[in-house]
């Protein structure tokens, strides 16, 4: 008997073991071999030119959602800027096919914040977490001379040229669309990619020349200003506050609060889907704007000077784009939050031609015209072309729409009925369904549409090759190894999911590494929006036949 127990007892110890080696070890770290050469899909028709201006709206208060949501220091700060007469401004990126570059500076990373040393730490985003104050200095140092591969400037090429519109995500910025605008203004589109006041990672607003607040405060004054705008960041403490009554300032994924023991306030989830529904009017309101100024732009230089000097602004680069925007064909897209913008201006902007989300559906309580804030021209479904290409394995997404609005909602006495309504947004997560808030906006939208699934992909979507290239080399590692969803645990990971390597680098059959899912993305945005804004038949084709077929999971309706 006391031989049959130890032998139990070790094949247990056995299994235990093995379970354990299971969830806790390392993949191996070999990377993905991918069968085709990136060099055959990168051949650029155009050298690039990229300016920066500042959009201005007079139309709407500097930051209308920040201050019904902004911490009290915000507030205040908001006071003193509207005080000023300071207009909502939207600090916004064009890049454009230039038709000669010789003689123009090339375009920096330092460029993005005029060269501002104290804004410079914003351009590597939530990465700072994890950084000593000293490796932050290090980075910095270089990152401001690093190159870009456009021509600041440079006169624009010849021709009429679709227009492509990127907006960010939460805390992002428009440098993070940089590497794909220069891709798609090489193959002969006008990208433009904006940094919001409210939810963007610190936009240098007052390093604008026209700036009014700028130009009645000293510099001691700017900074503290922008310390402010960079602490306050509204959204995940106004989801505690709403959904469990908790107070907190400040957060990040290290310091996330437990949640356990607390009370869900009555009336909670109307307040922050409502609170996410105007965040989402504003940003369609700042599209809109920019999309008004680029005509004013692509208008002659003579009109343009015009137009621009009734608002008493100067500076502007009329003439540039005169006669090259094809204001007919308008691509929109977005990350995270960006998709759920591109999906809701679908709905409102009749210019907009088609739209790409990455990572993102919108649910329904989060849409203007649920709490009556849409214009009543507003579409209830998305009836233009829209493509939804997200990660199998989101861990962010899962956290937010599955834990946070969902299992810990309803530990606190929440329902999360009240939150997400529809049966397709509470349906579980199957492999075929893997974000469920993803296929119930793909499942309303009645017009064509794609859903692409990147297997082993996670939140990130989109980025800046060159810049993760820099950070590799300054020793700043992204992270690799994540858990297979289901995660308990929230954003750090924890069980029951085992650990996998996320879908990352790879290697060509020329022996180049490059990063699969920001191809991915890449090789979307092109082809779609060639379909959609150039009629290109061929590109349809690209869409059916990925190189990368492997990797996804493609459902789609009314490709044709």
């Amino acid at each position: 008997m006391k031989r049959i127990f130890l032998l139990a007892f070790a094949g247990m110890a056995i299994l235990v073991a093995g379970i354990a080696w299971h969830y806790l070890r390392d993949p191996a770290p070999e990377p993905v071999s991918a069968q085709f050469a990136v060099s055959d899909f990168d051949q650029p028709s155009y050298d690039v030119g990229s300016v920066t201006t500042y959009v201005k709206d007079f139309t709407a208060p500097f930051d209308g959602w920040g201050e019904r949501y902004g911490n009290e220091a915000y507030r205040d700060l908001l006071e003193e800027i509207n005080a000023s007469g300071e207009p909502r401004t939207i600090v916004t990126e064009i890049w454009y096919p230039a038709g000669e570059t010789e003689g123009y500076p090339r375009a920096t990373y330092g460029d993005f914040v005029e060269g501002d040393e104290r804004l410079m730490q914003s351009l590597l985003g939530f990465l700072s977490e994890s950084m000593t104050s000293d490796e932050i200095a290090s980075v910095i140092t270089g990152l401001g001379g690093l190159e870009r591969q456009s021509y600041i400037g440079a006169p624009a090429a010849d021709g009429l040229f679709p227009l492509v519109i990127f907006v960010h995500g939460l805390g992002g910025k428009r440098v993070d669309w940089n590497d794909a605008a220069e891709r798609l203004a090489d193959r002969g589109y006008v990208v433009a990619a904006m940094t919001m006041p409210s939810d963007g990672t610190l936009p240098p607003v007052f390093n604008d020349p026209n700036s009014l607040y700028a130009a009645s405060n000293d510099d001691d004054a700017l900074s503290r200003a922008y310390e402010i705008m960079e602490a306050d960041v509204k959204v995940f403490p106004k989801f505690l506050e709403f959904l469990y009554g908790m107070q907190v300032e400040a957060l990040s994924p290290a310091t996330f609060p437990d949640l356990g023991g607390t009370t869900a306030p009555s009336g909670g989830a109307d307040r922050m889907t409502e609170m996410m529904a105007r965040l989402f009017q504003q940003r369609v309101g700042d599209v809109a704007r920019v999309i008004q100024e680029l005509r004013v732009l692509a208008s002659d230089a003579e009109e343009c000077e015009r137009l621009f000097a009734l608002e008493n602004l100067g500076g502007k680069h009329c003439g540039l784009l005169a006669d090259r925007i094809d204001f007919d064909n308008i691509g929109m897209s977005g990350h995270s939050l960006g998709s759920i913008t591109t999906q809701v201006a679908l709905r409102q902007l009749p210019e907009l031609t088609a739209g790409l989300g990455l990572n993102n559906g919108i649910p329904e309580r989060w849409e203007p015209q649920a709490h009556g804030i849409a214009p009543q021209h507003t579409r209830t479904n998305i009836d233009k072309p829209m493509f939804f290409l997200h990660g199998t394995e989101d861990a962010f997404v899962y956290f937010v729409f599955q834990l946070l609005f969902g299992d810990w909602y309803e530990n606190a006495g929440g329902d999360r009925r009240q939150i997400f309504p529809s049966a397709d947004e509470l349906a579980p997560r199957t492999p075929d369904n893997s974000q469920p808030v993803v296929f119930a906006a793909y499942n309303r939208a009645v017009g064509p549409k794609v859903v692409v699934s990147v297997i082993d992909g996670n939140h990130d979507g989109i980025d800046s090759p060159s810049l993760s290239r820099f950070l590799m080399e300054q020793d700043v590692e992204r992270p690799m190894v994540a858990r297979r969803l289901p995660d308990h645990e929230g954003l750090l990971g924890g069980f029951p999911g085992a650990k996998f390597r996320l879908l990352e680098e790879a290697t060509d059959i020329e022996g180049q590494s490059f990063r699969m899912p920001t191809f991915i993305a890449n090789y979307y945005l092109s082809a779609w929006f060639d379909w959609q804004l150039r009629s290109d038949a061929s590109a349809l084709q690209r869409l059916l036949n990925p190189p990368f077929a492997d990797h996804v999971v493609v459902q789609h309706s009314d490709l044709n």
